[in-house]
């Protein structure tokens, strides 16, 4: 998801489908919350259309301010995915086998690390280095929430 998310803006389920979310599932979710009066939904043609009606009632449900953009959850799962196996095949090996694993597989996902704004680790040559970068770039969601709207807060004076 490119744009960011304004109070006012409405979206369509595809517009949400960058988010790695089928679309029968994002319809599910998004039933859910304007069941609970978080959203509110209109019909344009075919499309049904979302937009936040509860910006605090949102903002408690998730426990802060939401990310103006949303991270590419199916990428960073791929990447995480193909690491790991990465990981099995060379795991029993040489240390310096290990090195050249993982800077190939880094190589390999350079554009996929690339789309999905995160940088390769520095200096990455064992594996637990490796995991260690992974789970701070990767799957910690709540830091990079932080220190995004940390970032947002410094420089919007």
């Amino acid at each position: 998801m490119t744009q960011e998310i304004l109070p006012n803006t409405s979206l369509s389920v595809s517009d949400l489908t960058d988010l790695g979310y089928s679309k029968p599932a994002l319809t599910d979710v998004l039933a859910d919350l304007t069941m609970a009066g978080l959203l509110e939904r209109w019909r344009r043609g075919n499309r049904d259309y979302y937009t936040l009606s509860q910006m605090d009632a949102l903002l408690g449900f998730v426990g802060g301010p939401l990310p103006a953009v949303a991270p590419n959850w199916a990428l960073r799962f791929r990447i995480a995915a193909s690491l790991l196996a990465s990981e099995a095949q060379t795991h029993a090996k040489k240390e310096i086998v290990q090195a050249v694993a993982i800077s190939k597989e880094l190589e390999r996902l350079h554009a996929t690390l690339d789309r999905a704004g995160i940088k390769p680790p520095p200096h990455a040559r064992k594996w637990s280095d490796v995991g260690i970068w992974a789970a701070e770039s990767l799957l910690d969601a709540q830091s990079q929430h932080e220190s995004f709207w940390r970032h947002r807060k410094a420089h919007s004076s």
